[in-house]
């Protein structure tokens, strides 16, 4: 009748429940039977994780708006947001709530086909939808190298990409039918990876790599266009960018889901975790990101 996957970890001296998969997950949420008797099962859900022995905090990241858990948890738990974000996405459907998917302005595309005008000088630009197995497994690898390449070059940490469980997961998870990887490639050789889920005509992207050798043309922006362009074909009738609302996102969707970020103490000794959540870490983050200026400045 439900489920929710949780995990109990250490946050420094604290112990916490976080979304299982989480920091790789987007979203957190609860599965549970579409019926009229759902809220009181998650109320008695919440009860009794807030009732357990040893638990300093709960901390849920990613909580669309629309999850099954929201309600109780804007009621319960409103104040203990410490993030309010949007998930951009395109919604193709005819009664699209944003309306008609945007297409782009005639500087856009122009720039865009410069771009594929461009990647042609080094070779055939090729748009493929990877259908096998080994296939899309073969892709998934590729596509978290070229990441760890980009993080290296561009002096960042991600705490995804870092979990050791993290390429084992995705390489697993390529071998699902619902799973969905696209490829540009110029001259034979991968210059962009799209990867993630299509299940109900929802398609939730996971994984976005591109070599840095082509990255003046903007492999990726055109691999988006093509699957943007193609969406019908592909069977996608919603896009869903995810979370963060970074603007190359805002820049191909009709649409944005809410979604909040949840530290909440279960007792006093856990406000220390809404504070690291809220004060500590993002001062920390702004620091390193500053060190990583500073190193790539010449």
């Amino acid at each position: 009748m439900l489920l929710w996957p949780l995990v109990r970890r250490r946050l420094g001296p604290y112990v916490v429940l976080q979304t299982l998969g989480d920091p790789a997950t987007q979203y957190s949420d609860a599965l549970v039977e579409r019926c009229a008797n759902r809220e009181p099962w998650i109320e008695a859900a919440w009860n009794a994780l807030t009732s357990l022995a040893g638990i300093d905090a709960v901390l849920l990241r990613g909580v669309r708006a629309d999850a099954a858990v929201a309600p109780v948890l804007a009621a319960r738990c409103g104040h203990f947001v410490t993030r309010r974000e949007e998930a951009p996405f395109c919604d193709f459907r005819p009664d699209a709530r944003g309306g008609p998917v945007r297409r782009r302005s005639g500087r856009t595309l122009n720039t865009l086909r410069r771009h594929r005008r461009d990647l042609a000088e080094h070779g055939a630009v090729v748009f493929e939808i990877i259908g096998d197995p080994a296939g899309r497994v073969a892709a998934m690898r590729e596509a978290l190298r070229l990441k760890q390449a980009w993080l290296s070059r561009t002096n960042r940490i991600s705490a995804g990409y870092a979990h050791p469980a993290n390429q084992f997961f995705l390489e697993t998870l390529a071998t699902d039918p619902d799973f969905f990887a696209a490829r540009i490639t110029v001259g034979g050789e991968t210059a962009a990876v799209e990867a993630g889920i299509v299940r109900n005509g929802i398609y939730a992207s996971l994984v976005q790599s591109y070599d840095s050798r082509f990255a003046e043309h903007g492999p990726g922006r055109l691999l988006f266009w093509h699957m943007v362009e193609h969406a019908a074909e592909i069977g996608i009738e919603v896009l869903d960018f995810l979370a963060p609302s970074y603007p190359h996102k805002r820049e191909w969707a009709n649409d944005a889901m809410p979604v909040s970020d949840y530290a909440i103490p279960l007792r006093i000794w856990g406000r220390g975790v809404v504070t690291y959540i809220k004060h500590i870490r993002p001062r920390a983050k702004t620091c390193v990101e500053r060190l990583r200026r500073l190193r790539r400045s010449p």
